[in-house]
């Protein structure tokens, strides 16, 4: 399956991208040059934009979007890269930030807190764990083309990319600027994690992740996302396609349909399913990888943020129950 061969029909001039919209931001930090001041100021018309179109959610997710571009473009120890971190995460560079404020992490950081512990109470089961991964294998052997609108004839990288949340467990902004490459019998190399903020005891470098599909097929099907135009919306367009195609999903949802599934086909047993996403999904309480001095801090980090992947469970897997004696 190689997509660019497949898909040779003429089509329409593609909208303009994500990958556009960063490469014109990318210019304007470019004409802003290295006087700090005309780019804090850019900076900050740039964030202030943001806050009037989205929600904090999505102020949240673009600035990862521009420092993953500026890292990528303009090397990793740019100015402006810290500058976009939240406050929190800017005093360790020792600069004030243009990005969220502490008050605005803590907001999100209760809202996650709130989830999460909801989902320990209530959690969802994944009542056919087979038939899922046979369909997420077969939108990515075969994603099909738009039959209509602007990306007419064009390949149907939504549904592609929606396959491959299920079996790689990876973020879509991660399957569409990260890289894989060959490992194992069941894994691949992923390079590329996001949410990282570039603290201490994250994912900084490439690590393996185990798949549910032969990894042949992860590669070849990466490999031809990676070659194709990215249309605008991608993000937009993958949710609205894991909705259509798996119905009582949503797009981060399949993340954790991930963990929990490869939890069960891979996980050496004995080993926690929380430790075991923490593996998968690169969190921070990766021990080897966290100072002596952030070891504590990274393990609680870590519990928290695996603790939102508990939320689907598969029935007939929990394992046996006791059975207390009957009193007389």
């Amino acid at each position: 399956m190689n997509l660019t061969k497949l898909f040779t029909a003429p089509a329409p001039a593609a909208p303009v991208s994500i990958s556009e919209q960063l490469e014109a931001f990318i210019k304007r930090v470019r004409k802003a040059g290295r006087d700090r001041r005309k780019l804090r100021a850019l900076l900050e018309r740039e964030v202030a934009n943001l806050r009037a179109k989205h929600t904090l959610n999505s102020v949240a997710y673009y600035l990862t979007l521009y420092r993953g571009a500026l890292k990528k473009r303009l090397g990793p120890d740019h100015d402006a890269i810290p500058l976009l971190l939240s406050a929190p995460a800017a005093q360790r560079f020792g600069v004030k930030s243009v990005g969220l404020t502490a008050n605005e992490v803590v907001t999100r950081k209760n809202a996650d807190r709130r989830r999460v512990a909801g989902y320990q109470h209530s959690r969802l089961p994944i009542k056919d764990p087979g038939r899922l991964i046979q369909k997420a294998i077969a939108l990515v052997k075969n994603p099909g083309i738009y039959d209509a609108g602007p990306l007419i004839r064009r390949p149907r990288l939504d549904n592609l990319c929606a396959g491959l949340l299920l079996l790689t467990g990876r973020r879509s902004i991660e399957l569409v600027s990260g890289s894989f490459k060959k490992h194992g019998k069941h894994t691949v190399l992923f390079g590329g994690q996001r949410k990282t903020r570039q603290a201490e005891g994250t994912r900084q470098s490439a690590y393996p992740i185990h798949v549910l599909a032969p990894p042949a097929l992860i590669l070849e099907a990466t490999t031809s996302l990676r070659s194709l135009a990215i249309p605008e919306g991608i993000v937009t367009r993958i949710g609205e396609s894991v909705r259509r195609l798996f119905p009582g999903f949503k797009a981060r949802d399949l993340r954790a349909v991930y963990a929990r599934l490869s939890y069960h086909a891979f996980a050496p047993e004995g080993m926690a399913d929380l430790a075991w996403f923490a593996q998968e999904l690169g969190h921070k309480s990766v021990l080897e990888e966290a100072t002596p001095s952030t070891r504590r801090s990274a393990q609680i980090a870590d519990t928290l943020t695996a603790s939102y992947y508990q939320r689907f469970y598969v029935p007939g897997l929990r394992g046996h129950r006791l059975r207390l004696p009957v009193s007389r």
